[in-house]
């Protein structure tokens, strides 16, 4: 430990930003945290905890233009208490019209008038407590390290953009810290009843936590609530009778009733429900006499805002019924499931195990089981992740972070989802990027976003055997396998990779500014909804189609179109390219030409 913060006020705030590796002492092993911050430092923090920087980095004059002079930031000058304050609440996009929450500093006159609604926002939130200790808020003094750590903490923590659910399930709060350390932002549960102890301890690691608020109501108004839990914990299995046996799985009217009361009392915090690992496996014998009744999972998404659910294939040894031992995919097949039960209009959570917590010989999650899961949830739509990290025979509660190789595993993980939540947290993009396996056993998944100038796509091999896949569809002139050190070059829009067994490769491509085509036809008729940049079509033909006569106009009358002309089909996947060259780079257009077989009808994808 740094020397001077043993028994300062933010020393855990400190502490957990030094294990992470944002911070970092002088020669004397000093952290000097009442030292004031340049502007310079303060943005290099920030960018430090949010995986950013260099050109992609967040930039002062963006976040806060009120206190710059036009491109000029003076990253020299000490960040203010209320620049600090005003530029988190920019970041966390807060309410600028908040409640009134500054009459209690005898200064508030003091504040600039351009930052008052957003110094009002971020104190409105208690992003940080510490100021809320004095009757004066000092808004010109310079912010120290140690309260610029406590606010960035507060902040990211609230950010809708900034901040991806990272849970732990069940575990103690003494453990806060150490779990900070390895990229976790949230207790999912508390076993016993919140005490202000933990409120400590969460608020010291910048956690948030989901708790039974009927049970702890005192801690309800707390910034460290994230959501409400809503008890039992998977309440589709079979419930314990009171004598030593097995009952039916709770009725969901009874859960949906006790949510719509929850909701009247607290309209404004969201309810999580945790379900079992029916929802990726029907057929789980553990949910009595529901086993194979799918149609009750549309009621139990109504008693929730956000779904989490478990299934754990590397523990499992259930084999018999489709039972999920040693298929990986069914953390995916759980998410898509959960979310078609809630149509979509709900987040879905998943749990991922990280132990052997029956000690059972030869089920133990590896590294590259755990980030193929985690990776698995969420190019499949998980909004939210959470870690299983008992061991239960023998018991040990903190099991993970006694595994030193798993919680490094688990931390780098982590730390990758975290700087990639600002992607994660943007729309999906569909239809625009295609991938071929070339295993026909082995599918590789993939999700599509567009954020901060760039594309990306992540890529999941989804069964136990390695592949090599082709991606279509994409601009630019390389992509970048984000955490590898390597860049594959993109030639004509499409690129290859190597997966190995269950592999997850993710990829960021710079976006392409090439003008398009005006229009596209097959055989005369025109393909519709292209638009300039890089397209992808899967178009249908009938057997009796033997080939097609690509045609192709440019927006732009300079550029250069190939791929057109006639096209011979074999029967399946037939995937033509068309580019269009310009001064300014080049745009892609893949189709997949699908030839049907003699027994299918026609039709158009």
């Amino acid at each position: 430990m740094f020397g001077d913060i043993q028994n300062h006020w933010a020393q855990s705030q400190l502490q957990s930003w030094i294990d992470s590796g944002i911070l970092t002492g002088d020669d004397d092993a000093l952290i000097h945290p009442d030292g004031a911050l340049t502007r310079s430092r303060f943005m290099g923090l920030l960018n430090l905890a949010i995986g950013s920087g260099g050109d992609a980095g967040l930039k002062f004059a963006d976040l806060l233009p009120e206190a710059a002079d036009g491109s000029d930031w003076h990253p020299d000058r000490n960040i203010t208490r209320e620049e600090a304050l005003a530029l988190v609440a920019k970041l966390d996009e807060l309410d600028p019209n908040a409640t009134d929450s500054l009459g209690a500093f005898s200064d508030r006159a003091d504040v600039d008038a351009n930052l008052e609604p957003y110094v009002n926002a971020a104190i409105a939130r208690h992003l940080l407590p510490h100021y809320e200790e004095s009757d004066q808020l000092l808004p010109d003094a310079a912010a120290t390290l140690a309260e610029s750590v406590v606010l960035l903490q507060n902040g990211l923590a609230n950010s809708s953009k900034y901040f991806f659910p990272i849970g732990v399930w069940l575990q103690s709060t003494q453990n806060a810290a150490a779990y900070k350390a390895i990229g976790v932002n949230l207790y999912v549960n508390l076993f016993d009843p919140m005490t202000n102890q933990d409120l400590t301890n969460l608020q010291n690691a910048g956690m948030k936590v989901i708790t039974d608020l009927d049970r702890d109501s005192a801690f309800a108004g707390e910034n460290v609530i994230y959501a409400d839990y809503l008890p039992p914990d998977e309440p589709d299995n079979a419930q314990p009778d009171g004598s030593g046996g097995y009952g039916p799985p709770v009725a969901p009217q009874t859960l949906i009733d006790e949510y719509a009361r929850r909701k009247q009392e607290r309209p404004n915090t969201p309810i999580y429900l945790g379900l079992g690992q029916g929802v990726a496996w029907p057929e789980w014998y553990g949910r009595g006499a529901d086993t194979g009744n799918t149609a009750v999972y549309s009621q139990y998404a109504q008693a929730g805002d956000v779904l989490g659910f478990d299934v754990y294939p590397v523990n499992s040894t259930d084999e018999a019924n489709g039972g999920p031992a040693g298929k990986l995919w069914y953390v995916a097949q759980g998410v898509d499931n959960l979310t078609g039960y809630s149509n979509g209009q709900k987040p879905v959570w998943a749990d991922i195990e990280t132990t052997n917590y029956e000690s059972n010989p030869g089920h133990t999650p590896t590294a590259a089981d755990v980030k193929a899961e985690v990776w698995m949830a969420l190019v499949h739509g998980a909004k939210g992740i959470t870690y299983f990290a008992h061991v239960l025979s023998p018991f040990q509660e903190a099991g993970l972070l006694a595994d030193n190789a798993m919680s490094t595993a688990v931390s780098a993980i982590n730390r990758q989802v975290q700087q990639l939540a600002p992607v994660l947290n943007s729309p999906t993009v569909n239809g625009e990027v295609a991938v071929l396996s070339g295993n026909k056993d082995v599918q590789v998944d993939t999700m599509v976003k567009h954020e901060g100038g760039a594309t990306y796509v992540f890529a999941v091999g989804m069964r136990d055997g390695g592949t090599t896949a082709k991606f279509f569809g994409l601009a630019g002139s390389e992509a970048e396998v984000i955490g590898e050190g390597r860049t594959i070059p993109i030639v004509n829009g499409q690129f290859s990779d190597d997966f190995a067994p269950y592999g997850v490769h993710l990829y960021r491509i710079p976006d392409s500014q090439a003008g398009g085509l005006s229009s596209l036809q097959i055989d005369g008729a025109a393909v519709t909804e292209w638009t300039s940049g890089v397209q992808f079509k899967q178009i249908e033909m009938p057997y009796s189609t033997d080939s097609v006569t690509i045609t192709a106009d440019a927006a732009d009358p300079q550029a250069e179109v190939s791929g057109t002309g006639e096209k011979p089909l074999q029967v399946g996947d037939n995937v033509f390219i068309v580019t269009v060259a310009t001064d300014s780079g080049t745009a892609t257009y893949v189709l997949n030409v699908r030839r049907q077989s003699d027994a299918e009808p026609a039709g158009e994808g």
